[in-house]
């Protein structure tokens, strides 16, 4: 299980890896493990582009779905 599942609230391009690789497309949406306040964070947009889903985890109807809405 993730340590910390946060979840991508806007697409986002992420430069990370070798240097001079072209960025990844992450969408909105897609739950990753990120530690609050890393590199990675940062890559993915910082704490204002992730939202914490731990309270939510093992409670599928109160899982906020509207990021699915277009």
């Amino acid at each position: 299980m993730s340590a910390n599942p946060r979840r991508l609230l806007s697409d986002t391009s992420v430069s990370w890896g070798e240097p001079g690789s072209p960025p990844w497309r992450v969408r909105r949406g897609t739950i990753i493990d990120i530690t609050p306040g890393s590199a990675l964070e940062a890559a993915h947009g910082g704490a204002g582009n992730l939202q914490n889903v731990t309270a939510d985890l093992g409670s599928a109807d109160t899982l906020d779905k509207s990021w699915l809405a277009n």
